[in-house]
């Protein structure tokens, strides 16, 4: 696996426990007790992995930004709280 320095954005509010992510980057992605994403070490997965998880998101919870600041997916924003 090729290193990168992907940055992952999860907003749990957004996820609503499809799971898409867990799927395609299960090194990374999981669900919690609640069916929300949780994100683990990036590092585990290789980019394009991270890539594809994130623009499968049907909830559009997260986003991937590379070290540049250049999104490569960027989540939806929620409201705050």
């Amino acid at each position: 696996m090729k290193p990168h320095s992907l940055r992952v954005f999860a907003d749990r509010r957004l996820c609503f426990g499809a799971g898409a992510c867990a799927v395609a980057a299960p090194a990374t992605f999981s669900l919690d007790g609640d069916n929300r994403v949780v994100v683990g070490d990036v590092g585990a997965s290789d980019a394009e992995s991270l890539v594809f998880a994130a623009a499968g998101c049907p909830a559009r919870a997260l986003g991937v930004q590379a070290a540049d600041g250049a999104w490569h997916v960027e989540a939806q924003r929620s409201s705050p709280p």
